[in-house]
């Protein structure tokens, strides 16, 4: 799975190049919240085989058939074999119970699961650490610390604006009926209020939001962008500028692309 947005960033090899990283960190949330199960998690690759100031990008949620999402926190290369695998058994009970196995015969690879699908049109999410299984409406894997820091921004009376600027937020999931819900939309703008706000090399990169909602899983998309300051001196017919990096402005647009072949 490859990653692409208006930013520069760098790219996790897949499985078939053999370079693996390991994750020290990462941070997804996941809830059950309008009859849907949302999933969102950044993608920041941290590890001994790259320098202090290196880091790459991987995909650390996947849609498991048309029915389920599954996410994973810790060590890349159990992860991605845990996704790979949930491919290959049934939905629900089938594939909790071979996560189980899976973390029980590798009891040294410190990885934690979030798996959530339907079932008899009811939704179920669960959280697997240690071959230990929680069923919970809300959860989230990875960095606590971080996790901390974004329920502060989250549970703020509003997220700050940027000064004197002009923000544009759009978000888009084709496929699952209704609204996004508001919880996804708050947890994808507060992680990226968090990668700003942070020099933590834990968590970071791009935020990727899933959505599931009994019929099939998608990858939702999102566009946010940030003029430069500077719109309290505008004039009538002036021009409003992009944003730009040196001036504190900045655009992040995350779609994807046709045939599921990245984002």
């Amino acid at each position: 799975m490859r990653l692409c947005a208006l930013i520069n960033c760098a790219f996790a090899a897949d499985g078939a190049s053999g370079t693996w990283h390991a994750v020290r960190m990462t941070l997804l949330l996941a809830a059950i919240e309008d009859a849907k199960i949302w999933m969102v998690a950044d993608t920041a690759i941290t590890g001994e085989l790259l320098g202090t100031r290196d880091r790459v990008d991987h995909l650390k949620i996947a849609r498991i058939g048309a029915g389920a999402l599954a996410g994973f926190a810790g060590d890349e290369r159990s992860g991605t074999e845990i996704l790979d695998g949930l491919r290959q058994v049934a939905q629900g009970v089938e594939a909790i119970r071979w996560i189980v196995d899976y973390q029980e015969r590798n009891a040294a690879s410190h990885v934690e699961i979030a798996y959530g699908w339907f079932a008899a049109t009811q939704p179920h999410l669960v959280r697997i650490a240690a071959a230990q299984l929680e069923y919970r409406d809300v959860l989230h894997l990875g960095d606590t610390r971080a996790f901390s820091r974004l329920q502060a921004i989250r549970h703020a009376s509003e997220i700050d604006p940027p000064p004197e600027a002009i923000s544009l937020w759009m978000h888009y999931c084709e496929g699952p009926s209704g609204s996004v819900p508001s919880g996804m939309t708050g947890a994808i703008q507060a992680m990226q209020q968090l990668f700003a706000q942070t020099d933590d090399r834990t968590v970071g990169g791009v935020v990727v939001p899933y959505l599931i909602d009994g019929i099939e899983a998608r990858r939702c998309g999102y566009n946010h962008s940030v003029t430069d300051p500077g719109c309290m001196s505008l004039v009538a017919g002036g021009v409003v500028e992009h944003g730009t990096a040196e001036r504190g402005g900045f655009g992040v647009s995350v779609y994807e692309l046709a045939e599921y072949d990245g984002t």
